[in-house]
This record gives C-alpha cells, sequence and structure tokens, in this order.
C-alpha cells in the first residue's frame, strides 16, 4: 500500500478504532429518529405540520434550507434568524414549500431559528429545533461553540468593564470553566438593592461589553447573603455549558453557593436594568459627540448625533413597559439597543485604538526605565517579549490586543516596584493621609500601627500585608454618572 500510494502506513493505531472514528464523524452529520422513517415534523393547534430538511455539514458559503407545511397557512408568516445577528430573512408570507439559501460563518456552527408568526405578529409555538449547520470544520467529539462566551468584569482602573473569555468559539462542548474574582464593593446583607451581578455574554471577546449579547446574568443581592460580601472577598464561579448549549453559572461566595441555568436564547430581562443600560449609553454618546466636536470631526459628530435620537426613542418604550412584564417586546429593544451600540463602537474605534497606542508608548517607556534601574534577567526578558511581539497589537484593529499589552506592562512595572523600600513607604504614606476614611476606624488603627513597626523594622513583606488590608478598608470611589463607564458598570466583580 505505501508503495503503491507514497503514503506512509501509520501501524501505530488499531485499524478497529480508525473505522469506528470515522463512523463516528459520519454518524454526527445525521439526525437520528426514535421511529424508522418517521418525518422530523412539529405540529401547532390546527393540525399545522411542518417538516425541514438541509444539509447538516457544509463545505459551502450557503446551503439550502427547504420545509412543507402541511395545514391552514393563510395569514401566517414565516422569519429565520441567524443566532449571532449576521442574517435575517424579514417578515415573509408561509406557504406550503418554502426554500430559502441560508448564508454560512466560515468554520463555525451556524445557528438559525425558524418562527412562524400569526397576524398579529405574536409567534406562533412550534417544537422545532434550532436549525445547525456546521460550516467548514467538524468536530467527532461533538458540537462547538459558535461563539465566544465571556465573563464580564469591571475594570476599576479605568472606570469601565472588560470582557474575560470562558469559553472561546469552536470550544467542543460539554465544557466546564472556572474562575476566581474578587467583590471590588461591599454589599451588605441587610440591602436587598445592593447587589452583585455575575454576567455572561456572546460575542468576540475583543468587543466591549455592551457590543455583545448577554447570555445570563446572575443577580446576587444582598438580602440573599448570609453576611456581609466585603471588599476583597473571593468569588468562586464555575461555568458549565451543556451539549444543548445549555449554561450553568455557579457562583460562592462566603461558603455560600448561587446558581442558574440559562438556555441558548436568554431572554429574562429586566425594564429597571434595560433603561439603566439606555441610560448609560445615552451619557456616552453625548460624551463622544462633544469630544468629536471638540477635536473639529464634524462628521463623525453628526453620526453620532443621529444614535441620539434612536436611544432617546428606545428610553421613551421602555418607560412603557411594565416592570414584570413577560413579552418580546424587551428583546426588541434589547436587540435596537445593541445595534446602537454597534454604531458608536464602529464610530469611536479609531479614536480608542489611537489612546490606546499612546498608552502603550507610555507604558512601555516607565516600565523600561524600572526595568533598567532595578529589574533581574526574568524581567528583562519578560519586557523584550512584550516590545518583540508589539507589532501584532501595534498594527491591529482590535483594541483587546492592546489592552493586554498595556496590562502586562503595568503587571511588570508594580512587580518591580513593590520590592522597593522608597515605594512602599510611600505608598504607606498615602495611606496615612487618607486615615480619616477607612471603614473601620479601629481596625485601621491596630493595621496602622502595625505597618509603623513594619517600617521601623524594615519589614517590608510584612508591611504589604498590612497596606493590603489597610486598601480594602477604603470606602468605594464615587461614580461619576458622567464618567466614562459604559454598561455593565457595577457588575461588583473584578
Amino acid at each position: 500500500v505505501e508503495e503503491l500510494l507514497g503514503i506512509p502506513v501509520n501501524t501505530g493505531i488499531n485499524p478497529t478504532n480508525a473505522v469506528v472514528t470515522g463512523a463516528a464523524y459520519f454518524a454526527a452529520t445525521k439526525e437520528v429518529y426514535l421511529d424508522e422513517g418517521a418525518a422530523h415534523e412539529t405540529s401547532r393547534p390546527g393540525d399545522l405540520k411542518v417538516r425541514v430538511a438541509y444539509n447538516r455539514a457544509s463545505q459551502e458559503h450557503e446551503e439550502m434550507f427547504s420545509a412543507r407545511v402541511d395545514g391552514e397557512v393563510a395569514g401566517l408568516f414565516y422569519r429565520i434568524r441567524r443566532e449571532d445577528g449576521g442574517y435575517d430573512s424579514g417578515l415573509k408570507e408561509l406557504t406550503t414549500r418554502i426554500v430559502e439559501d441560508l448564508p454560512l460563518q466560515a468554520d463555525a456552527y451556524n445557528f438559525f431559528s425558524f418562527t412562524i408568526y400569526n397576524a398579529s405578529n405574536n409567534p406562533v409555538p412550534t417544537d422545532l429545533d434550532p436549525i445547525q449547520i456546521a460550516q467548514g470544520k467538524y468536530s467527532v467529539a461533538g458540537q462547538i461553540v459558535p461563539h465566544d462566551l465571556s465573563l464580564v468584569r469591571d475594570d476599576i482602573d479605568a472606570n469601565d468593564t472588560k470582557l474575560d473569555c470562558i469559553f472561546a468559539k469552536n470550544t467542543v462542548i460539554p465544557s466546564r470553566a472556572k474562575r476566581t474574582c474578587q467583590v471590588n464593593r461591599t454589599i451588605s446583607r441587610s440591602s436587598a438593592d445592593e447587589a452583585i451581578h455575575v454576567i455572561v455574554v456572546e460575542g468576540p471577546s475583543e468587543n466591549h461589553p455592551y457590543v455583545n449579547r448577554k447570555q445570563g446574568i446572575l443577580r446576587i443581592a444582598g438580602d440573599q447573603l448570609k453576611q456581609d460580601a466585603r471588599r476583597g472577598t473571593d468569588i468562586d464561579l464555575t461555568f458549565e455549558l451543556s451539549e444543548s448549549r445549555e449554561l450553568t453559572v455557579t457562583a460562592n461566595i462566603n461558603s455560600q453557593d448561587f446558581s442558574q441555568v440559562f438556555g441558548p436564547q436568554y431572554r429574562e430581562l429586566q425594564a429597571g436594568m434595560l433603561a439603566d443600560e439606555l441610560k448609560q449609553l445615552a451619557t456616552q454618546i453625548d460624551e463622544e459627540q462633544d469630544e468629536a466636536v471638540a477635536n473639529e470631526h464634524f462628521e463623525i459628530a453628526q453620526e453620532i448625533g443621529k444614535l441620539r435620537s434612536e436611544i432617546h426613542k428606545l428610553q421613551d418604550a421602555t418607560a412603557n413597559i411594565p416592570p414584570n412584564s413577560v413579552t418580546d417586546e424587551k428583546l426588541k429593544i434589547d436587540n435596537d439597543k445593541r445595534d446602537v451600540a454597534q454604531k458608536l463602537d464602529r464610530l469611536t474605534a479609531g479614536k480608542r485604538l489611537q489612546r490606546l497606542r499612546a498608552d502603550y508608548q507610555a507604558a512601555k517607556k516607565d516600565v523600561t526605565n524600572t526595568v533598567t534601574e532595578s529589574g533581574n534577567d526574568l524581567e528583562r526578558r519578560q519586557l523584550r517579549e512584550v516590545v518583540t511581539r508589539e507589532h501584532t497589537f501595534l498594527d491591529s484593529a482590535k483594541a483587546k490586543k492592546l489592552e493586554v499589552a498595556i496590562s502586562e506592562l503595568r503587571h511588570l512595572e508594580f512587580q518591580i516596584l513593590q520590592r522597593k523600600p522608597e515605594f512602599l513607604v510611600g505608598l504607606f504614606q498615602y495611606l496615612l493621609d487618607r486615615r480619616e476614611a477607612f471603614n473601620d476606624q479601629l481596625q485601621a488603627k491596630t493595621l496602622i500601627e502595625a505597618g509603623k513597626r513594619y517600617v521601623a523594622a524594615e519589614d517590608f513583606d510584612r508591611l504589604f500585608e498590612v497596606m493590603g488590608r489597610l486598601f480594602q478598608l477604603l470606602p468605594e470611589e464615587d461614580t461619576d454618572e458622567s464618567g466614562p463607564g459604559r454598561f455593565f458598570r457595577g457588575t461588583g466583580i473584578s
């Protein structure tokens, strides 16, 4: 065989395993019915039956989808949407035979919804499963995640939020991941208004959180806690993604567990949270427009101004929704809100990249000086590694890459500075100057006295530990509503 084909023969595997693997690969593209020969169909009241046909694996960029509808179709409509929002057929009259060419994302699982509506534009219940088409890449191990799933975390230094990717696109499911975060503001167990929000969003992890779609929100209110969650308390998070793409989020705070399960289509939107997000986005639009005018970017300012009227209409619509409404109106407003946010993000992306590139150059200069003066061989190598690959993020249009590089440099700088006695003493003096602001004056007094003893004894390791505990006693900074913070500000975790 090797002589005829000119290909080395691998004799290190079991032939039976090779056949089984190939059979499993083939079977993974086929749908299984419990009753042999039964059609894939569902029904609704009125004997409406829908049978669909399409290839579940494709190398093409478009795939034909067809459906046959048996029953009374007069006055009914249908709509097909790709889950990432990249395709929408629009509302079309339902006929007994339907044929659509569905555009596919390359090298990904594509999920489409097929929905039937009545004359009042209300969905007609069906049991049709989502349309799933694998384009390009396949996995015999199971389905894959079509988009990044990320945790929203507060970025205190930037007064903003950022994404921490949990499950990267094309991760094979089922899958499990863990994260450990810290509470960044004290949550009192006597308060029902104060809460920690564990928010997972779907979409590229390079995006700002407000651009991506919510996958789920686990809200942990103060009155659910058995004891106060003080700032700096660890939160152990576990994320489990099932084969049906149900996401289970579990949070452990002070040995107390909280858990919630979210389906692929998150629908439990709160009108109050939606109103807050719209308010923050409106503020951001005003700020961006003012900045564009100040920099004489009048065309961009004009485009941003158009978004202001769109967001005000959404605010008016949200104000008319009852607090406990279960209609799809909130979902429509949320989708429209994300459209506005995406437009704003595109209009301001250039400005943000320009600012981040300047921040990177400033960070590189500061860290280079610090490493030259006090760094060791390992730290010099770490700096060289960042600088060597800077072309990959300085020339990139993705802000996330620049943010990661800046974070690496600042972390390296602090790693060196915390070894310098003069830096630690200066930081301790900063805390002494703010002693009146500590939440617990008795505990702060004890820690300050201990810190003074460690300074005198030049025990800087112990001094560093004391300062960490003192920082936890500082009050939370008041958040200026007109500041640069955007969606999800106030998740409570970082």
